[in-house]
């Protein structure tokens, strides 16, 4: 039965999806061929097909995922819960909770950590679990700080047999090959390793779910945790964590829907088996040089596929709560880790026809491309939508015939109403859901702020995603086309924690872009007066992109003009999680005095030297 519902589910997306696109492109392709087609008029046919696919893709996932989560809704209220502290796995299975770092601020990623092992330890099950802290650092003030950071956790815990450092001589494979060593050095002394970045905080409940999960399937090679949002005090990161508790949380739903057993890997908050991950992980070296060529950077698709190449599942995990991770502060670092991202996504194009990959596999690598890719197809689509415009005046009065007698009673087209209404739907429908969900959910409406604060936070945040959406686009389309071209990203941390940004470095990181990309508004404007209301949006956006991006990076505050505290409002930061709520407590007490400073004749400075390196006996 699980199987036939599983193939049943996909085969209807398949068909809802193949409808929408074919629907949307028949609409659009009889706005345009009245008269005739001409070369230029297919292939913008063709992009908006391509688009809809794009987009069309996305807004079933969240039906699939809204319709999953309401059954959970509605099952969880008829269930009495259960007890935390029953017999478990972790009385016989040994679990490494393993956290990578690379030029991280120590302190920060080891709160995080801090928060997770106070939870296990509450819940009385920390004797089955090892941390490891696994460093890739290279920059002497970085690796210092790591040591007197992990050596002050150490002491704060009571951990020092527990709780390890460990630093690579040579850094090769980046975070895939930190993993790799550890398997190899390690490995066969666990039966499960925990995957933790470092902006991941996992409550213990969370963490002895997962185990149970894992022991009950004995081929299951991986469960995925979905990572919500958190933490964040800019408005752009309290946007942005909204935003995915409204929509991320319909995607992750309707993927787990739609892809179980055969599911797919985030590169932390998973709970992977070691032996599985031993076996099938062992990542290739594309051939050629970088940035398409070379070590694969976005290692967790890649590993995901070995897995089921293998054999293994792998499944998605979105019914409770318990699995936190911290976004980017502010756009320019958004779009920093973007960059970053979009180079290692375009490398899996050259992985989509390997040979033993599932399906599924085969998919994620193609919606991971077209995740980047379809910018710079929304660019070109709008470009030679302005060719076509702007074609001869024959052409016009043509067009302006088939028009007149495609009017229907009320004076319009009567195809232009359906096709802007099913792209609206495609694209604001997952915004709907999530509304929708929030709304029903009684508890999920409160934390919210209500019904009318939850409507309102989502006018607002698809106003604020508008504005910012044509600079994204334009900055994507040039992450394509410079890796394409050849130009290698620095693979390099994350600032997680940064100052509100200036006006001046806004102006110079994005003013150039914004002035090309509102040069180019005009001009389509001016060459093609009859889009002059398509490009007014584009070009309004290009002149505020610059202060929106300034404001929205400032920290949120309670008092103060422009700011709304009860907007935005997410569960996790109005009913904070036990582990949240420590999390938050230490970094307090740490603003309020310095926590981890060491002195340099500490005695137990001189135990780093022995202590670093060292595992677990076997």
């Amino acid at each position: 039965m699980p199987m036939e519902r599983r193939n049943f589910s996909s085969i209807l997306f398949g068909l809802l999806l193949v409808l929408s696109t074919g629907t949307a492109a028949v609409t659009f392709h009889s706005v345009l061929a009245t008269w005739g087609m001409t070369a230029a008029e297919w292939l913008l046919l063709g992009l908006y097909t391509i688009l809809v696919v794009w987009i069309g893709s996305s807004f079933w996932i969240c039906v699939f995922g809204a319709i999953r989560l309401l059954g959970d809704n509605r099952r969880q209220r008829g269930e009495k819960p259960m007890p935390l502290l029953h017999p478990g796995p972790w009385q016989h299975a040994r679990t490494a909770v393993v956290m990578p770092l690379y030029h991280e601020e120590a302190e920060r990623a080891l709160d995080g950590l801090r928060a997770t092992y106070e939870s296990l330890e509450e819940l009385g099950a920390i004797e089955a679990f090892h941390f490891f802290v696994l460093s890739d650092s290279r920059d002497p003030a970085k690796c210092r700080n790591e040591e007197r950071a992990w050596l002050r956790l150490c002491r704060d815990l009571g951990a020092g047999g527990r709780l390890f450092l460990r630093r690579r001589k040579c850094n090769t494979g980046k975070k895939a090959g930190n993993i790799q060593e550890f398997c190899e050095r390690w490995g066969r002394c666990y039966d499960y390793m925990i995957i933790l970045d470092a902006d991941s905080i996992m409550a213990g409940e969370t963490i002895l779910d997962m185990m149970r999960r894992m022991e009950a399937e004995e081929r299951l090679g991986l469960l995925q945790a979905w990572p919500t949002p958190v933490n964040g005090r800019s408005l752009f990161a309290r946007v942005q964590q909204f935003a995915a508790n409204v929509q991320g949380r319909l995607i992750a739903a309707g993927l787990s829907v739609l892809m179980e057993p055969c599911g797919t890997y985030w590169g932390h908050n998973a709970i992977i088996r070691v032996e599985a991950f031993m076996q099938s992980c062992g990542l290739p070296r594309l051939s050629g040089r970088p940035p398409l060529g070379g070590e694969i950077l976005s290692h967790d698709f890649v590993e995901a596929a070995l897995l089921l190449r293998r054999g293994w599942r792998i499944r998605i995990m979105v019914d409770g709560e318990g699995s936190y991770e911290e976004g980017p502060p502010n756009l320019i670092e958004h779009m920093n880790r973007d960059r970053r991202w979009c180079q290692g996504n375009l490398q899996h194009a050259r992985l989509i026809l390997t040979e033993g990959f599932k399906f599924p596999s085969r998919m994620n690598f193609v919606m991971g491309v077209l995740s980047y890719a379809a910018s710079p197809l929304w660019l070109a689509f709008m470009m030679l939508a302005v060719v076509v415009a702007a074609q001869p005046l024959p052409f016009h009065l043509e067009a302006l015939r088939a028009w007149l007698m495609s009017m229907n009673d009320h004076g319009v087209p009567s195809h232009i109403p359906w096709l802007i209404g099913l792209t609206v739907t495609l694209l604001l429908g997952p915004k709907a859901l999530g509304l929708l969900l929030g709304v029903v959910d009684a508890e999920r409406r409160r934390a919210s702020g209500g019904a009318a604060a939850l409507c309102a936070s989502i006018v607002l945040e698809v106003a604020v995603t508008a504005l910012i959406a044509p600079l994204m686009m334009l900055m994507h389309a040039e992450f394509v086309a410079t890796t394409l071209a050849g130009y290698t990203t620095k693979w390099d941390a994350q600032q997680r924690d940064t100052d509100a940004i200036k006006l001046r470095d806004a102006a110079r990181l994005l003013g150039p872009r914004c002035a090309v990309g509102a040069t180019l508004a005009a001009m389509a404007a001016w060459w093609a007066p009859a889009l002059i209301f398509w490009m007014l949006p584009l070009l309004v956006s290009f002149v505020v992109a610059i202060p929106l991006v300034v404001l929205s990076s400032r920290e949120h505050k309670e008092r103060g003009p422009a700011r709304l505290p009860w907007l935005f409002r997410t569960p996790p930061e109005t009913m904070p999680s036990p582990v949240l709520s420590r999390l938050r407590s230490v970094r307090a007490l740490r603003g309020r005095r310095r926590l981890f400073h060491v002195r340099q004749d500490d005695p137990l400075e001189a135990e780093v030297s022995l202590l670093l390196g060292r595992g677990p006996a076997s």
